[in-house]
């Protein structure tokens, strides 16, 4: 069952589209994040369906009911949705639990203050109702924020950047715990990141944002492993292009050795490039290696060598039981791993 829908959104701003013939379907209780670089349009999708900004074209449905073209326009207030902000935006000169119920004003007291006590006991933080947000850590006022928006059953939500603010050494735990308590509530949602190993924790679907328009949405490993272009690639995993030709034997060959491949080619043979990222690759020494060692880093249980390969520089992950030397020669051999082929045209 479809949550939310969009098709063929059209959005301009000084006659540039910010959006452009956009579509995009999440199902019930899912997550999906729309990741890409500043200036890909994945706010302004996002403020779209929140309806602070009005489309050109196109359509936006919430659970089958249509609230963007000309015709039935909802304004934000009316769209049952919930939204969650990089900043958290809670009210200073509110407590925790009144925080929680702002948005209950025309429930009955004893109904909202059931509602404030099932929300706090979902974030596990039934001690804090009394508190400000000023005594709260960073993790405690985004969970009173998810609680504030899930508060009175929206039928959709909306996050914007939600986990920038927060240190890295805890915002995986809290992403994990973020996303527990929205699955908890089945609630469908929309999560806007530029950062790839958030989207990754967090999404059950991502889609690959540029210019306005969705390259690729799928599953974040399925995504990850099988790119359609160049550009999703790139912008999934750092990463070098080597030369390849794919052969009647299924099989690529590469400057680094062969990679067995069954890509479904049309034509038995055909030249073109495959997109190798540091994973793929292992390092052994090698006094006659035409590789070398041009810069290392440690990272308590790895090291990170940057490498040569073909003209172009990339970092390979080594345990810290072999350690090469700046300078060293070296020999990059390809691990077996889903290719990422991409035919010349």
């Amino acid at each position: 069952m479809s949550s939310l829908s969009i098709k063929n959104l059209v959005y301009r701003y000084h006659n540039q589209a910010v959006i452009d013939q956009l579509s995009l379907t999440v199902n019930s209780n899912e997550i999906v994040c729309l990741l890409g670089a500043s200036g890909c349009g994945k706010t302004t999708t996002l403020k779209a369906i929140a309806g602070l900004i009005k489309p050109e074209s196109g359509c936006i449905a919430i659970a089958d009911q249509c609230i963007s073209d000309e015709h039935c326009f909802l304004p934000p207030e009316q769209r049952n949705l919930g939204m969650m902000f990089q900043d958290y935006a809670l009210f200073p000169h509110l407590t925790v639990a009144e925080n929680i119920g702002f948005g209950l004003a025309k429930w009955s007291k004893s109904s909202r203050q059931a509602r404030v006590e099932e929300m706090l006991a979902l974030i596990k933080l039934p001690d804090l109702a009394n508190r400000y947000p000023h005594q709260l850590s960073g993790g405690q006022q985004q969970r009173v924020a998810i609680a504030r928006a899930l508060a009175y059953k929206p039928t959709f939500l909306l996050l914007d950047e939600p986990f920038s603010n927060i240190d890295h050494q805890v915002r995986f735990q809290l992403i994990e715990e973020i996303r527990q308590i929205i699955k908890a509530a089945q609630v469908s949602a929309i999560f806007v990141t530029h950062s790839k190993e958030e989207a990754f924790a967090f999404a059950d679907k991502l889609a690959v944002m540029d210019q306005g328009r969705i390259l690729q949405i799928d599953e974040p490993q399925a995504l990850f492993s099988h790119p359609n272009s160049k550009q999703v690639a790139e912008f999934l995993g750092n990463g070098i292009y080597l030369a390849a030709s794919y052969n009647n034997n299924r099989e690529l060959t590469t400057e680094l050795g062969l990679l067995e491949a069954d890509l479904g080619l049309a034509q038995t043979e055909q030249a073109g490039q495959v997109y190798v990222r540091p994973h793929h690759l292992t390092l052994k020494a090698d006094q006659q290696g035409q590789h070398s060692v041009k810069a290392r880093r440690f990272m308590g249980e790895q090291f990170f060598y940057r490498v040569d390969i073909a003209g172009q520089e990339i970092e390979i992950a080594a345990n810290t039981n072999a350690i090469f030397e700046i300078g060293q020669p070296v020999t990059a051999t390809l691990l077996p791993h889903p290719v990422n082929f991409f035919a010349q045209s």
